[in-house]
């Protein structure tokens, strides 16, 4: 976003900023944002009125609000201590309340986020990369290594970190793990662990990995083997996107044809 954030936690926060960072949907986020009041009752019964900072305020696009970052640890021992004020709504949903109803008054959303929303891929992707993201030095690799990979992995998408370590001699550890951190190459944190570049594939960038995943769901067909994914320009805000499959004997099929074959 520009500015420096603050943050606790890197096992947990760090991995919200994150998300916060690279999702479309999140226009603006804001660090201890400005307190307020919170009135609800203590676990004695006891009408309680005090200052509250709340982590993050976030401005999405079709809302906006305050969202508090716990470790699932915490939030049962606070839910303990304190039922009216934190409470569990399912396995995976924990609620404030007090919070909610003052967020209430003005439109907007209260929500609290659990550490148990990462899974453990990511954090422990987000303990791998931890000297790119807190550098006092810009994160900076030369720029025709930095082509020559994107091109690369642009001509062969799913390529492993450990292949492109093979096919171009020059580049070195680092360097992909700052083209990782900075999204000039994608890698999905969430599925591929880092410390395996024999095992992590690499994108151009999110949306070729979105319709890769989308014409692996619809394997097998026996008449393709190679997959090669291109976007058209954006017209007046829709991104058309063209997915060609080159198989033997440079056959092709559209992508109607080859869902009604996997059907």
């Amino acid at each position: 976003m520009g500015c420096t954030i603050q943050f606790e936690s890197h096992r947990n926060k760090l991995a919200h900023i994150y998300r916060y960072e690279f999702d479309d949907n999140v226009l603006e986020y804001w660090d201890q944002s400005p307190t307020f009041h919170l009135d609800y009752s203590s676990k004695s019964g006891r009408p309680t009125y005090h200052l509250h900072t709340c982590d993050f305020f976030v401005i999405r696009r079709k809302s906006a609000g305050w969202e508090e970052h716990k470790t699932e640890k915490d939030l049962l021992n606070l839910a303990e201590s304190s039922p009216y004020r934190w409470k569990r709504e399912d396995e995976d949903t924990w609620r404030s309340p007090p919070g909610e109803e003052y967020a209430q008054k003005f439109g907007l959303y209260y929500v609290v986020r659990s550490s148990a929303e990462i899974n453990s891929v990511l954090v422990r992707n987000f303990e791998w990369l931890e000297d790119y993201f807190f550098s006092n030095k810009p994160l900076k690799v030369d720029e025709e290594i930095t082509l020559t990979i994107q091109n690369l992995v642009q001509a062969n998408p799913g390529i492993t970190l450990a292949e492109i370590r093979q096919q171009v001699k020059r580049t070195t550890a680092d360097d992909l793990h700052i083209l990782i951190a900075t999204r000039k190459v994608f890698v999905d944190l969430d599925v591929y662990l880092l410390p395996q570049p024999e095992k992590v594939e690499v994108f151009l960038d999110e949306k070729t990995y979105t319709a890769y995943k989308l014409v692996r769901r619809i394997e097998p067909y026996p008449t393709f083997n190679r997959v090669w994914v291109i976007f058209a320009a954006e017209r007046r805000r829709n991104v058309k996107l063209a997915i060609r499959l080159l198989g033997v004997g440079s056959k092709s099929a559209s992508i109607p044809r080859l869902l009604a074959a996997g059907s």
